[in-house]
């Protein structure tokens, strides 16, 4: 089981390294973990401390939630994306991202709300 866990962990890892078009020479540089502990985890070889988990989650923009709950539904797992990438940004740029999606939320709801005035208007 534990080897399932630390496999999945790792996968996590990888992709989330590989969607910001990092090498692992990189993450090591921008994280401070070396790149064997780097490789080492994302093989799922090595169970890596609490310190280096935070250390590649702050990175990497990735939800804890996302690693230790592999089975979590689309809809949550979409989510914690955006949780993690929020925690990743300094206190400044999680002001800018929260005004953004607040006017892109209004946005979309108001759309949202006249097309089905719309709809239900025409029915």
């Amino acid at each position: 089981m534990q080897e399932d866990m630390l496999k999945h962990l790792g996968r996590c890892i990888r992709e989330a390294r590989n969607a910001y078009g990092l090498t692992q020479e990189e993450l090591s540089e921008q994280s401070g973990v070396s790149v064997r502990h780097i490789a080492n985890i994302e093989k799922g070889r090595l169970n890596p401390s609490y310190e280096i988990i935070k250390l590649l989650i702050k990175r990497l923009g990735i939800s804890a939630e996302t690693l230790f709950y592999p089975d979590i539904p689309k809809q949550d797992e979409e989510l914690n994306q955006f949780i993690g990438k929020y925690h990743a940004c300094s206190k400044e740029d999680r002001q800018i991202l929260l005004k953004t999606l607040n006017c892109l939320s209004d946005e979309l709801l108001s759309r949202s709300i006249k097309s089905e005035y719309g709809k239900s208007k025409k029915e």
